[in-house]
C-alpha cells in the first residue's frame, strides 16, 4: 500500500530490514504507515 507521505519519503534503494529490525512508523486518522528505516 503506497500512501502520499510515503511518497514525499526519500525512497530507500532496496527494502532491507535494518539490523535491529526497527520500522518507521507514522498514524494518519485511522491508518498506520510503516516501513523500514532507511540510513544513508
Amino acid at each position: 500500500i503506497h500512501s502520499k507521505v510515503c511518497k514525499q519519503l526519500p525512497p530507500c534503494p532496496l527494502p532491507l530490514a535494518p539490523r535491529n529490525g526497527g520500522l518507521v512508523c507514522v498514524t494518519i486518522g485511522n491508518a498506520q504507515y510503516c516501513k523500514p528505516m532507511c540510513n544513508k
